[in-house]
């Protein structure tokens, strides 16, 4: 009996090699890759129809990491409440440039809202 498996996953790999700067990949299933740069510097998984016009409206490299997340958060917000097939948990791994160790991870279990 020969029974096929296919890989079906789309992911974000981001990492550093010590002596160069940090890199962030959307690697999908089929093996191409888009990376984020200056130029680019966002991109979401899934249903990116979704959630990432608040993120091209309103990210602006100047804004803090808090109100980026924040803003992130809005954005997968807008996802699940429109695409039943996305929802939580959601991982969020920070690492800090040139510390060459795993940074915090956190996972998302439950959108809260936030009063302003």
């Amino acid at each position: 009996m020969i029974v096929e498996a296919t890989f079906s996953a789309t992911m974000i790999l981001g990492g550093q090699i010590k002596g160069t700067s940090t890199r962030l990949l959307q690697i999908y299933r089929e093996g191409n890759f888009v990376e984020a740069s200056d130029d680019t510097p966002l991109f979401q998984i899934s249903a990116m129809q979704y959630g990432r016009p608040i993120l091209v409206r309103a990210f602006d490299l100047e804004m803090s990491f808090e109100d980026a997340v924040k803003l992130l958060m809005v954005s997968f917000d807008s996802t699940f409440k429109a695409n039943l097939s996305v929802n939580l948990p959601l991982d969020l791994h920070v690492y800090t440039a040139d510390s060459l160790k795993h940074g915090t991870m956190t996972r998302i279990k439950k959108m809260i809202r936030i009063s302003t």
